[in-house]
């Protein structure tokens, strides 16, 4: 089974993945945002109109191009975040994303 539990606080929000089972694999979690992205360390950081958004996710994270769809046929740019990771099973993972 897989579990995402979303925590909120004033300053950000963590996303908590939690998988069951045995073995060993690799394990692939996203975010995605029509805002502007760069690379920060291991992490992001995410452009808001207001506010920046540095996201965590415990691990080296890459940037993919892709498309947010509005309706069919309507898109506009967007941005992948991934993290890629090898871990053993059962696995519990953290994203954190902070408001700053």
């Amino acid at each position: 089974g897989v579990t995402r539990r979303w925590q909120f606080a004033d300053q950000g929000f963590h996303v908590e993945d939690e998988i069951a089972g045995v073995g060993s694999f690799c394990i692939q979690r996203r975010l995605h945002t029509d805002l502007p992205v760069e690379r920060h360390g291991d992490g992001v950081v995410i452009e808001g109109q207001k506010a920046r958004y540095v996201v965590d996710f415990g691990g080296p994270v890459s940037l993919e191009p892709m498309t947010c769809w509005d309706a069919y046929g309507k898109g506009r740019p967007a941005t992948a975040m991934v993290c890629d990771i090898h871990a053993d099973l059962p696995y519990l993972g953290r994203i954190s994303v902070e408001v700053h």
